[in-house]
């Protein structure tokens, strides 16, 4: 075998620019449908967490302190 054809053999591996595209485009694609998704919420009821009325009296600072 020619020494030169071994050299010039070069290994199988993906090049770095297919595996940029393919990484900024699942970024791309995440954000897109993240994004659609909080946009779309319908605020229903049951998305919002609910808090119940709180009524203040006045009283004793006493009281209030113990």
């Amino acid at each position: 075998m020619d020494p030169r054809e071994i050299i010039q053999e070069k290994p199988q591996s993906i090049p770095k620019l297919m595996i940029g595209l393919l990484l900024l485009t699942g970024i791309i694609l995440g954000g897109f449908f993240g994004f659609k998704e909080w946009y779309v919420d319908d605020g229903s009821i049951d998305a919002v967490p609910a808090f119940e009325q709180v009524t203040v009296k006045r009283g004793n600072i006493a009281t209030t302190l113990t």
